[in-house]
């Protein structure tokens, strides 16, 4: 072989391993930019699920003091006079669907670029929810049919402890998907309650 052939093998090869390459480093560039992406798409979606989710212990909690607040005889007297609405079934429920339509929007996005252990626990936050809601929009048996039309709702030891429970369950929850979501995003893992401590305390 003479070697001006020697010296276009040699243009070749270096030609090809030039290609090469170029063709590796923009797959393994492709694959970092891919990542970053998601990365950066499931912070979104998980932050925003983590806040909905506090949002919706704050309105069990308002929903209680506007049913115990807004009934008993003061409040039907400021009814007939017309300086008070009526607070109905129909208010309550608008008053949980205000913070639940962020809530199911940051639910369908950990749903689309979430991991499989992020949607489980999205599932189980989702379902506590509906549990916290229940309890939060209960009507008070502490008084009875005449106590309660006088008086106003007002909730047994027992509906307390029951709404109390499923607050902590939610923020016990709400805890447990935040510390996934800084494991996934490359963030150490802290202590978010005081050791023993009760959520709401």
């Amino acid at each position: 072989m003479d070697a001006a052939w020697i010296g276009l093998l040699g243009v070749g090869v270096g030609a090809i391993a030039t290609t090469g390459g170029t063709l590796i480093t923009g797959y393994f560039a492709g694959r970092r930019a891919a990542k970053a992406a998601l990365l950066e798409s499931r912070t979104g979606a998980y932050s925003a699920f983590i806040a909905s989710c506090g949002l919706i212990a704050f309105t069990a909690t308002e929903a209680r003091l506007i049913i115990a607040t807004r009934s008993g005889i003061v409040e039907t007297a400021r009814l007939l006079t017309g300086s008070h609405k009526p607070v109905d079934p129909e208010g309550i429920i608008a008053l949980f669907r205000h913070d639940l339509d962020p809530l199911y929007q940051s639910w369908s996005n950990v749903w689309t670029v979430g991991s499989r252990e992020a949607i489980t626990l999205a599932n189980e936050v989702l379902d506590q929810v509906s549990l916290l809601i229940a309890k939060g929009s209960e009507p008070g048996k502490a008084r009875g049919p005449l106590g309660t039309t006088l008086r106003g709702h007002a909730w047994t030891n027992e509906q307390q402890a029951a709404f109390q429970a499923e607050l902590e369950r939610l923020a016990i929850l709400r805890r447990d998907f935040t510390t996934l979501a800084r494991q996934e995003t490359g963030h150490a893992v802290v202590e978010f309650f005081r050791a023993g401590a009760s959520p709401f305390s």
